[in-house]
């Protein structure tokens, strides 16, 4: 340091510049280090955003066909029970039914034995048993019962 005082302190100013502006450097070195790795960060945030959208909307579709597919079973389980009450009453009407074809055979049983009875009534008066055979067949063809024999 000399005694002028302009000197040194210009040195000595100019030296502390050339440290500023090196250490500057430097960080503008570790600044743009640092604005490389937030672009690759913010590049890999895009690619990310991108799967997490996409798998949203193929989460969306799913979630649609679902509903849908719920819409689907909602309707044929209203059909099934629709069906069911269907089937309930067919069952009462077969029940019915079964109970008039037993009714009809114990008819036609209590038809054949008085038929019988008739011919074994007839037969000591003389009627030929092919005319009684040919009413008791126009008989069954009328009722649509099945031969007697």
């Amino acid at each position: 340091m000399s005694g002028s005082g302009n000197g040194v302190d210009i040195g000595a100013v100019y030296q502390l510049l050339l440290r500023v502006a090196e250490t500057a450097d430097g960080l503008r070195v570790i600044l743009d280090d640092h604005t490389r790795i937030l672009n690759q960060h913010s590049g890999a945030i895009n690619e990310h955003t991108r799967s997490l959208n996409e798998l949203s909307r193929t989460a969306d579709e799913h979630r649609d066909k679902l509903n849908e597919q719920s819409v689907a079973i909602n309707t044929l389980s209203r059909n099934v029970n629709e069906q069911r009450v269907v089937l309930n009453e067919h069952t009462v009407l077969l029940h019915t039914h079964d109970r008039k074809l037993d009714d009809l055979a114990h008819g036609q049983s209590s038809l054949r034995q008085a038929v019988t009875e008739y011919h074994s009534s007839v037969t000591g008066h003389g009627i030929l048993i092919s005319e009684l055979d040919r009413r008791v067949r126009r008989i069954e063809d009328h009722l649509h019962l099945p031969p007697a024999a």
